[in-house]
């Protein structure tokens, strides 16, 4: 039975599973669009540089015609009084108003005895008063349930047809000593991916348990005819000489 924390690490290995597939021609299409845009931007940068080169500076004076000269205007200058406008002060005016802004009594900023204003100042400097809030603590209660492993492992190959979840699904049949149905979903397995070892060892030893000694051998020679496996050799070597498979 799978518990919560399995479920996780079984999405995890398909999510590596499916990203390793997927990140080699991912790779590759960066590689070669930003190599692109590097060789066009290079050749952008020098044509546009090409193009807004000016020309000699001799070559400019030569192509300009010759200015007329405009005569010169003479205009009379006027005095600077005359367009200045005629300022006058009167000083006895200012005086006065500066004795009677004198006179006038300044206000008195002195708020040290003021009984009212100490009052004010008093009540805004006290804390809030506390207030007796009385809240039961919601406790939360997380039960995990055992889940069918089989019934899972299944629902998830019918939706996904992954070879992960058919080779989970032999394994744990033949865990199970149910060696038929391990059988059967290693053939499934190898179906989808006939390159997978796991799927030839338990199909092999599927088959041995089911007393079809021959064919799991045969299965076995056959796959190492084409492949190098340390496990596909050492379990021949244990049927030949009959040693028990767990």
């Amino acid at each position: 039975m799978l518990n919560a924390h399995e479920i996780a690490e079984l999405e995890k290995r398909v999510f590596r599973y499916r990203f390793k597939q997927k990140l080699r021609p991912i790779l590759g299409l960066s590689v070669l669009a930003i190599s692109t845009y590097i060789i066009f931007y290079f050749f952008l940068c020098v044509d546009t540089q090409k193009d807004e080169t000016p020309p000699p500076y001799e070559s400019n004076l030569s192509t300009h015609s010759a200015l007329p000269l405009l005569p010169l205007v003479s205009e009379k200058k006027q005095p600077l009084l005359l367009q200045l406008p005629r300022v006058e002060t009167n000083v006895s005016h200012v005086t006065m108003q500066e004795t009677r802004i004198s006179n006038i009594p300044l206000p008195k900023d002195d708020f040290s005895n003021d009984p009212k204003e100490e009052k004010w100042l008093d009540t805004t400097l006290l804390p809030p008063p506390l207030m007796n809030e009385n809240k039961e603590k919601s406790v939360i209660h997380i039960e995990t349930k055992d889940v069918d492993t089989i019934q899972y492992l299944k629902e998830r190959f019918d939706k996904t047809h992954n070879v992960v979840f058919a080779l989970m699904l032999c394994e744990e049949y033949y865990k199970n000593k149910n060696y038929s149905e391990s059988n059967k979903w290693a053939l499934i397995a190898n179906n989808l991916d006939a390159e997978n070892e796991k799927s030839w060892i338990f199909f092999a030893k599927s088959k041995f348990k089911l007393g079809h000694k021959e064919d799991a051998q045969g299965a076995l020679k056959a796959y190492l005819k084409n492949h190098k496996s340390k496990a596909a050799e050492s379990l021949l070597q244990q049927m030949s000489i009959g040693a028990s498979i767990e």
